[in-house]
């Protein structure tokens, strides 16, 4: 998966030309670290402003490059709160049960422990997005408005 993804990335390189760029992240559970990398470089070397678009399924991987992209100056985190979901993951671990089977431990392989900070804590957008309405089309009334 991360060659395809590493494809995707290639393949929008050139057309990252116009002066805004939404990046919708709804619903990114992720957990690939490797393409996350190799997309930051890509999304670094972008001139325009960002918007980024989240909600409550946004999380892990997701919720780390949210969360790196909301500090930057030419970027505005819009939609709704992310899920608090950033420390912990399970790309490769393995479940472990109790010889009784009531109990089970799971192992984590994120393997970066500054995130720790940030779990349970979500991250608010700048702007919210209002429910019921298209949140791409409430984007692109605000880049309209500004």
């Amino acid at each position: 998966m991360i060659k395809k993804a590493n494809e995707f990335t290639d393949s929008i390189a050139d057309q990252l030309t116009v002066p805004n760029l939404i990046l919708d992240l709804r619903g990114n559970t992720s957990g690939g670290r490797k393409n996350s990398k190799y997309f930051t470089k890509l999304i670094k070397k972008y001139k325009g402003r960002i918007y980024l678009l989240t909600n409550f399924r946004t999380k892990s991987q997701a919720e780390r490059f949210t969360y790196k992209f909301s500090k930057k100056r030419k970027v505005t985190l819009m939609g709704d709160q992310t899920s608090g979901v950033v420390a912990y993951g399970r790309n490769y671990g393995t479940e472990h049960y109790s010889q009784d089977e009531w109990f089970t431990v799971s192992f984590t392989d994120m393997g970066d422990f500054r995130a720790v900070e940030l779990e349970n804590r979500d991250i608010n957008p700048e702007v919210e997005l209002r429910f019921g309405q298209d949140w791409i089309e409430q984007i692109l009334a605000y880049i309209e408005s500004q």
